[in-house]
C-alpha cells in the first residue's frame, strides 16, 4: 500500500518544518500509528542524511549534465518521482550553504525538537502506549455489595407505610416521602428519630430507584445529624454506594475510610478500598 499524494506532500511539509504546532503533534501521532508512513520518513531522512555526509567525502557540486540525469518516472511511480526532486533539490541547497553546518543528529521544527536522528540517521517513533490499568464495572461493584438495610422491629407510625412498602421491595413510596411534613405525636425527642428514620430510608431508596442526588441530600443529613455512630456509619455506607455508582471514587473512598472498623461493613468496605485505590 503506497502513500496518498496529501500525505507524502504534509510529510515533506513535516520535515521542511513548514507545519504548525498542532499540526506537527498530529502528525507525529499519526507517525504513531502507521507503518508505512513511518518508514516513508525515515527513507526521507535517510536519504538527507546521506547528502549531509556527503561533505566529509569531499564529494564535488554535480553539474549541470549529471543533474540531467535523474529523470521523473511515471505517475504510477510518484513518491520515487518526488524522491528525486527531493534529492536534486537537497543537492543544490547543500553546495549553496557552504557557510552553515546542520546537526545531523536532529530534525529542528521551529522552537522544538520533533525527532531524534540516531547513528544510523533513521527516527523511531512508538506507537502510543495503550491504558491497561483494569477498568471498573460500576454497575457490578454496586449490584454486588447494595442490600437495603432491614426496617427497625420498632418503628414510628408515621412511617408504617411507607416502610411495609420498603419491606415488600417496592421503594417507590418512601422515595416519595415528604419529610417536612410528617405529623408528631409526642413531642421533639420524637421528632428527631422519626427523621433519622425518614432520611435514612428515603435515601437508601432513592439510591436504589437510581435518583442519586437526592439520595445523597437525604444521606448526608443522616450522617450529619444522627445521634448515634452506627447510624451515621451505616449513612456513610449507603452514601459512599451512591457515589460508586456516580463513578466518583475519590468520595466514595473517603467515605469509606471514614467508617472506620465498623464491625458491619469491615470485609466490604477493605475489598472496595482495594479496587478503587
Amino acid at each position: 500500500m503506497e502513500l496518498s499524494n496529501e500525505q507524502y506532500e504534509r510529510l515533506c511539509n513535516f520535515l521542511d518544518a513548514n507545519m504548525s504546532m498542532e499540526e506537527m503533534a498530529a502528525f507525529e501521532k499519526e507517525l504513531a500509528n502507521d507503518d508505512i508512513l513511518r518508514s516513508q520518513l525515515n527513507f526521507e531522512l535517510s536519504v538527507r542524511n546521506n547528502f549531509l555526509g556527503a561533505k566529509e567525502n569531499n564529494i564535488k557540486e554535480p553539474t549541470q549534465e549529471e543533474k540531467k540525469i535523474i529523470k521523473l518516472p511515471n505517475r504510477n511511480n510518484w513518491w520515487k518521482a518526488a524522491a528525486a526532486a527531493l534529492i536534486l533539490g537537497l543537492s543544490i541547497f547543500y553546495f549553496s550553504q557552504t557557510n552553515k553546518t546542520i546537526p545531523v543528529d536532529t530534525v529542528q521544527h521551529k522552537d522544538t525538537l520533533a525527532a531524534k536522528v540516531k547513528d544510523t540517521g533513521l527516527v523511531k517513533i512508538q506507537p502510543e502506549k495503550k491504558d491497561t490499568t483494569p477498568k471498573i464495572d460500576f454497575v457490578k461493584l454496586f449490584d454486588d455489595n447494595f442490600v437495603p438495610d432491614k426496617i427497625p422491629e420498632n418503628y414510628p407510625i408515621q412511617l408504617a407505610a411507607e416502610l411495609t412498602e420498603y419491606e415488600k421491595g417496592d421503594y417507590t413510596s418512601m422515595g416519595k416521602l415528604d419529610i417536612a411534613n410528617i405529623s408528631e405525636i409526642r413531642g421533639g425527642r420524637d421528632k428527631q428519630a422519626i427523621q433519622e428514620l425518614a432520611h435514612y430510608y428515603k435515601g437508601i431508596s432513592l439510591v436504589k430507584l437510581g435518583k442519586l442526588d437526592d439520595a445523597i441530600a437525604n444521606l448526608q443529613w443522616v450522617k450529619n445529624n444522627a445521634t448515634t455512630d452506627s447510624m451515621k456509619a451505616n449513612a456513610r455506607w449507603y452514601l459512599a454506594l451512591g457515589y460508586l455508582k456516580k463513578e466518583n471514587t475519590g468520595k466514595a473512598k473517603v467515605l469509606l475510610e471514614g467508617i472506620g472498623s465498623y464491625g458491619r461493613y469491615k470485609k466490604e468496605v477493605k475489598k472496595i478500598i482495594q479496587l478503587i485505590e
